[in-house]
């Protein structure tokens, strides 16, 4: 009974994919467990930001940012249409989990590290980021350009009085 048991364990450890055991990971975790990484598949998990790159082949890339760090992630199209809201000043972009193959030094992409995408889910949609104006910046500039210039007024004045003119 113990032999069946363990080989019903064992039939459904090798059965489940890779990708449902890796936890999703941050850009920072992946850069520090990038050689032990490489060539193995990886789930990022973070924000969606800048602009969809069309690449080669009907490919494009994301740029997918967490923990301050953006990692590239080349992706067939079809996959990167689900994304809907990029991230940038006014807006907050999707946040999405990507699996696919970490390579630290791509042969095809110019040596750099990138993430080739199987497969993208969005966790919640991107929204507009309100960002209020903050007046008191305004009385902020207007007195450090007094400041400028009662300071050069009174340099022109002192090198007056020194030159004798």
């Amino acid at each position: 009974m113990r032999r069946l048991a363990a080989a019903l364990v064992l039939i459904v450890a090798l059965a489940v994919p890779a990708v449902a055991v890796t936890a999703p990971m941050t850009a920072t975790q992946i850069l520090d467990k990038r050689a032990k990484l490489d060539g193995r598949q990886v789930t990022l998990m973070g924000e969606v930001i800048g602009d969809v790159l069309h690449a080669d082949d009907g490919d494009v890339w994301l740029s997918v940012l967490s923990d301050g760090t953006a990692i590239g992630v080349y992706l067939p199209t079809e996959l990167a249409e689900r994304v809907s809201v990029l991230g940038d000043y006014r807006h907050t972009g999707d946040i999405v989990v990507v699996t696919g193959e970490l390579r630290r030094a791509c042969d095809q992409h110019g040596g750099d590290l990138d993430i080739h995408g199987t497969a993208i889910e969005i966790i919640e949609p991107g929204s507009v980021t309100e960002r209020p104006i903050e007046y008191w910046k305004f009385g902020l500039a207007g007195f450090g350009l007094a400041l400028i210039g009662v300071s050069t007024f009174f340099a022109a004045y002192r090198r007056r009085m020194i030159d004798g003119a």
